[in-house]
């Protein structure tokens, strides 16, 4: 198995979540998450610092 999806509770917090799954799992499977909300605030924050760094 490659992937799994599954949708969070509205009120989840989902970097809690990705971190939840990550100490359980990553060392004892070898997984690795990737939660679409943690990726999507990710790229935001990079985006917005790319914007702060260009206006100097």
């Amino acid at each position: 198995m490659n992937r799994v999806l599954f949708t969070l509770l509205p009120d989840a917090a989902a970097q809690d979540v990705s971190d939840l799954i990550a100490r359980t799992f990553r060392e004892k499977y070898s997984l690795w998450t990737r939660l679409l909300e943690v990726e999507m605030e990710m790229n935001q924050r990079a985006q917005a610092m790319q914007q702060i760094f260009c206006w100097y």
